[in-house]
């Protein structure tokens, strides 16, 4: 066996055993800790690791993250991470997409939500806006990827719980959009995540103190950035579903309450 079958062959049980611990201790375990193990077999730093490495590394293990995971758009590559101040002009950006969606999908039912952290007041973020779609049918693309399609967005990745759409190189990234099922599990948690970011300052810090941490050291690995906040999201997550009981919040509330937070803005 020569070197590149050796290290092919340590990379495979590696992800074997990899799998098997995210499979018993949850999505707790995500990237990072592949990278990790990966970098401990070879007696290396995570640093290391080759770029190209990391990117190959990635897209095998989004396949096991991402139930059903498929790469649809060749991978785009849109240089550094940048976390930037809070811009107050970010809901404005979103409303002027969320008008356009809206014009596309005409008089039909669909939701559309602003998540993610530039949708958080005073949080620090990547200067690129995430959209939430939620429609009936996730499995009916026909139904939505041509209106989303139509403002320049394209269809990158797909799973069995959401698609996800980026407006293509060679323009630089300032919106992303994710299409969810109605009353699923991604639509609630990134609502829930939302909401609670907005209500607790402690959150709040803890998670912009991980964005700038997860900036600085993964800055030319956007996998690496973004499951590098793996652990504090589920602490986030775990400390916001207790907040969900002492409040009443449902989904349907959050729709109610930003709808009229839109309508105001």
């Amino acid at each position: 066996m020569n070197n590149d079958d050796a290290a092919s062959h340590l990379s495979d049980r590696i992800l074997e055993d990899w799998s098997q611990r995210r499979a018993d201790e949850g999505p707790i375990i995500g990237l990072i800790e592949l990278y990790e193990m990966i970098a401990d077999a070879r007696n290396l730093t995570v640093e290391d690791i080759s770029h190209d490495e990391r990117t190959a590394l990635a897209s095998r293990a989004l396949a096991v993250m991402w139930p059903g995971f498929e790469q649809v758009a060749p991978l785009y590559t849109d240089g550094r991470v940048e976390v930037v101040v809070h811009n107050e002009e970010w809901p404005e950006i979103f409303a002027q997409l969320e008008s356009d969606l809206r014009n596309q999908f005409g008089r039909r039912d669909i939701r559309i939500e602003h998540i993610g952290s530039t949708a958080v007041p005073g949080l620090a973020a990547k200067p690129i806006i995430d959209v939430m779609i939620c429609v009936e049918d996730l499995a009916a693309e026909e139904r939505y990827v041509p209106q989303i399609s139509s403002l320049g967005f394209l269809l990158y990745t797909r799973d069995d719980v959401h698609r996800f759409f980026l407006n293509p190189p060679p323009l630089p990234r300032w919106a992303q959009i994710h299409v969810c099922a109605r009353g699923g599990v991604f639509e609630r948690e990134h609502l829930l995540f939302r909401d609670y970011l907005r209500d607790s300052d402690d959150a709040r810090n803890i998670y912009a103190r991980e964005k700038d941490a997860a900036a600085s050291k993964w800055a030319n690995d956007r996998n690496g950035y973004t499951y590098a906040k793996n652990k504090v999201i589920a602490l986030i997550l775990s400390r916001a579903t207790a907040w969900a009981v002492a409040t009443h919040w449902s989904v349907e509330r959050s729709l109610a309450t930003d709808g009229i937070r839109n309508e105001t803005r």
